[in-house]
Formats: C-alpha cells, structure tokens, sequence
C-alpha cells in the first residue's frame, strides 16, 4: 500500500510540474508530453535508483528544516521552520501542523488545515519542489527545504501581501 501510494503521489508530482510549465498549443509538444503514471513512475525510479543518485535516495525527511515558498513561483521567498517528527507528523514556525510521507527521493506533506499540499524530489542535502492549495484559490508555487545552520524555531519571514505557507492570505 505504501509503494501503491508513493507511486501516485510521483505522478501527482509530475502533473503539478507539467501544470506549472509554460504551454506550448504544438500538437508535436502535446502529444511528447503525456505521460502515464506508470510511466512516471518508472522514470522516477530509474532516477531514484542510479549509481549517481545513491545518496539521494538516503535522505531523510526528519529533524528540522528551513522552507522557502515562493507562491506564483515568482523567486523570492518567504521562510518558515518545517519540524519533521518520526511519527509522521509535521508542525511549521506558523504553528500549522500535517503530515507527511517520504521514500528518501520524494518528500511530500499536507496540510491539516487545509488541503495545501507540497510534493518534492531530494537533490544533494536539500529537497526541491512545487505546492498547490487545491482549494478555489487554486494557488500553486515552488519550494525548497534547507538545514538551518542552528536549530532554532523561526517564526514566519513571509513577503508582505502573499498568502503563508498553507496558501492562506
């Protein structure tokens, strides 16, 4: 169930991504961009699984990390502190708390309060990524996660007129 479940969170993952690109109206670049999950999944699995990305797969989600959103994908980021508990759970400087999943490549975690979703891949120490509030705001954006150089908590540093970290304003 597990792997069942990874397998359709890499497709939602791949779906966010081609949502999140620019559109080409080609008929060529339609028809060369659809996938099939199993397809999907199949190819983040021979990516999981090269020599080169040994390390990667290793990476584990717990402890605490800083997260750097950027709704719109716009390049400028507000942070916050992402505590990730062993126990599935996760709390933000915010004090929004959710849960999450991981397989050492794929980082994926939800809000409780909302139905704002974040669902990245690991890439060297750091995870990077997209998120979308599936809600009728329909926001979606980019994130990555980085190790704090101290483990403290840090409240919220968000941009001033963006939504937070869970997508609200």
């Amino acid at each position: 169930m597990k792997r069942q479940l990874q397998a359709g969170l890499a497709a939602i993952l791949l779906l966010l991504a081609f949502s999140c690109t620019k559109e080409n109206n080609s008929p060529q670049s339609a028809k060369s961009s659809q996938l099939s999950s199993s397809q999907s999944s199949e190819a983040l699995q021979a990516k999981g699984s090269s020599s080169a990305d040994q390390s990667v797969a290793t990476l584990s989600a717990t402890g605490t990390w800083t997260l750097h959103y950027s709704w719109n994908c716009t390049g400028t980021y507000s942070t916050t502190t992402l505590t990730v508990y062993t126990d599935g759970t996760y709390k933000t400087g915010s004090g929004y708390t959710g849960q999450w999943i991981s397989n050492g490549f794929l980082f994926t975690f939800h809000y409780n309060s909302s139905n704002t979703t974040y669902s990245g891949y690991a890439s060297g120490s750091n995870f990077y990524g997209i998120m979308a509030t599936f809600q009728p705001s329909n926001l979606k954006g980019c994130f990555f996660l980085t190790r704090p150089a101290a483990a403290t908590e840090l409240k919220e540093n968000r941009i001033k007129g963006q939504p937070d970290a869970s997508g609200k304003p």
